[in-house]
Parts: C-alpha cells; structure tokens; sequence
C-alpha cells in the first residue's frame, strides 16, 4: 500500500490564474516551486492572499488553490500597518494546517506578512528572502514616513524569527543578512529556474541588418529603463532598420507621465520614437513570438538581486547585453556581455558590438548555453528545492 502524499503549502501573492495568465519574477518562481514539487508527488497546496477580492480563481496547475483576502482594519491598521493582515493571514494558515497537516510551508518575506505563520510553523517554514521592504521603500525614494518605518521594522522582526531561509544569489544573501541582522550563514543559496524553451537556437538571430532589441520587465528606474531609453536613439541610428520592443508594465516615470511619455517628450527624432514598441504586458504566447526574434536582450538595471531574464536568455539562446548592477554579474559569469551600471554610453556601446560582433555574439551564445544547464534549469531547481524541504520535515 502506497504512502500518502507529503503535503507542501506555498504562500505566495502571485500565482498563474486562468483569470491572470500575464508572468512576474514572483509569479514564475512560485509556478516553478509548483511543478517540482507536482513532479516529486506532492499534493501542493496554494494560499493566495490578495488585497482585492478575487469572485473567482482558477490555477493554472493541479494544484489546490486557497484564496484570502487581507482588509484593513480602520484606525488599528493605520496604528499598526499590516499587523492585521498578518494576523488574517496567519489565523487562516493555522486553521488550514489543523485540516491538512502540512510537512512544509513556504512563503516570501512581503512586509511582514508572515509574521504569525512564521511563529507557527516554525521548523515547517522556509522564508524565501527577495529584497525588502526597505530596499524597495528607498529604491523609490519614496519618504520614510512612521508607518512605513513600522512596516520595515515587522518585515525585520518575520524574517529575524523564521528558523529556516533560502534566496536565489550569494550577493543577496550577503545583503540580506546584513540588512536583517542574521548570519549569512543561515541563508541557503540556490539560483532561480527557467523551463527549456524549444527550440533553443545556437548561433545569432539571421536578418542581422534588421536587428529587433527587447527588453523585458517592469518599467522603473532600479531596472534602468531611463538608461536604456537614453541610448537607444544612438543605437537606431547605427542600424536604421534595427526596432527596440519594450515588454512589460509600464509604471511611469512619475504618477502623470508614462516611460512612453518621457522617452517622446525627451527624444528628438520621431524616427526613434516609432521604432521604440511599448507593448505593456503581453501573453506567454505573445512573449515566446517577441523571444523568437529578438537579436539581442537588454537588462539595463542599476540593481538586481538575481537577473531572471538573463538566464531566460541563456536558455533561449539569445545574446544578452547586461550591466553589472547587484548579482547580474554572479548569473551571468561569462556568458554576457557585461557594461557598467547608470552609463547609457557604455549601454549603447556594448548594443552595437553585439549586433555586430557575430563571432562575440556566438561565442555567449554557446557558453550562456553550457550556464544555463549547469545552474538554471527546472531539473536543477527541483533538486535544491527537495532537498530543501525533505530536511526540515526529517528535522521534525
């Protein structure tokens, strides 16, 4: 007789709907922890907490799909900022373990979100650390007003009591702890997947005279969207049929004016401006079409604590210029052509030689290849992720 199924609760914001088939950095990387564990026989739980109601919800894997809405409470939560969605969130986590029994419970340090779960799985719970809420508060220079000083300091307080961590790159893991106040040590390090794409090309894109650049991501100033937008008018210059497609959600540069807006009003050539795409976010279908003809894939960031679309790109085949803004520099080793960040001459610079270079171009082609089967594949990912979580419950 067979034994039954480990259950495996994941705690996540994001996760693909049938509703909201559109990707994310957390959203792929909660759909990937998903399916490795699908694969490993786990019948895996999903909690999806939302701010919004959500009138229905449909995931878009076999999994079981619990749905929570997080309110605000009047006056107590603008005393206390995110105390009571936390408390939600926790009361409604202990209740779905006294039904199910989890082995394990992984979740994301989101503005102390986790704080009661935390304290209640302890040993079940794996925190995974992205950059917190401070990073992001001062990454936007947004001021730090009490109540977000309060939230900083509960987001410090969930990850501080959770016994057990995990983050995608050492440079993250090196900031985390100092910024938590924890040993790096206590951190386990293991690098973000990316499924096979197919076909997976192995020399440069032909119809190299009519180069399409992409760029995919959230359009904010941390992934340098205002460094690429400023030296991509040089780069259209060069190559006068060559087309930039900008993929992702645009949040503006400010809450009146769009980065379609800034580059238009900032841009002297019309010419420029119309072979600059801004398609907004786009279907996975869609993205697969704009990755089949890139030519060359940009990722401009002043920062980043992995570079997800840099390993895609190695996946893909698919030449990638990057800056050595956060870990770019550890994901990418010797598979990308490497400038420096906040620097739109050397950004342009390095564009025209891979569009030119196409010995360079194949040569990071092939070697972003090898990288990608030795660090980033779903395979890999699984292991790391098993062996994980297969520790905590034997620690139990």
């Amino acid at each position: 007789m067979s034994r039954p199924a480990l259950k495996f609760c994941l705690v996540t914001p994001s996760f693909p709907l049938a509703e909201r088939p559109t990707r994310g950095g957390s959203t792929t990387y909660a759909e990937h922890l998903a399916k490795v564990l699908l694969q490993h026989d786990f019948e895996v739980h999903v909690v999806l907490y939302q701010e919004t109601h959500l009138p229905a919800a449909t995931a878009l894997l076999a999994v079981k799909l619990h749905v929570i809405t997080l309110r605000a409470i009047p006056y107590f939560s603008a005393l206390l900022p995110g105390v009571a969605e936390a408390w939600q969130l926790g009361s409604f986590l202990q209740e779905l373990d006294q039904r199910e029994h989890f082995a394990a419970v992984e979740g994301a340090n989101d503005e102390g979100k986790l704080l009661f779960a935390v304290r209640y799985f302890r040993e079940r719970f794996v925190i995974r650390l992205h950059s917190s809420l401070r990073q992001h508060i001062t990454g936007k220079k947004q001021p730090l007003t009490w109540a977000r000083r309060f939230s900083v300091w509960l987001d410090k307080q969930t990850v501080r009591r959770c016994l057990r961590r995990v983050t995608h790159s050492h440079l993250h893991a090196t900031e985390m702890a100092h910024e938590y106040g924890i040993s790096v040590d206590s951190i386990q390090v293991f690098p973000h997947a990316v499924e096979s794409p197919k076909p997976i090309l192995t020399a440069p894109r032909p119809c190299i005279e009519q180069p399409v650049i992409i760029y995919i991501g959230t359009l904010d100033r941390r992934k340098g969207i205002d460094i690429l937008l400023a030296a991509i008018p040089s780069v259209l210059n060069r190559f006068p049929q060559a087309e930039l497609r900008v993929i992702g959600r645009d949040g503006g540069d400010s809450p009146a004016a769009s980065w379609k807006d800034w580059f238009q009003a900032t841009t002297s050539s019309k010419n420029s401006c119309r072979r600059v795409v801004f398609t907004g976010p786009v279907t996975d279908e869609a993205l697969n079409v704009h990755w089949q003809e890139a030519s060359l894939v940009v990722i401009p960031s002043r920062y980043e604590s992995f570079g997800y679309i840099l390993a895609e790109a190695f996946a893909r085949g698919v030449p990638a210029l990057a800056t050595r803004g956060g870990a770019l520099p550890e994901v990418a080793r010797d598979g990308a052509l490497l400038v420096e960040p906040n620097n739109p001459s050397a950004l342009a610079e390095g564009a025209m030689q891979l569009l030119t270079d196409t010995t360079l171009a194949s040569k990071l082609i092939a070697r972003g290849h090898e990288l990608y089967y030795q660090h980033y594949t779903l395979d890999r990912f699984g292991k790391n992720v098993i062996a994980l979580h297969r520790q905590g419950i034997t620690q139990q």
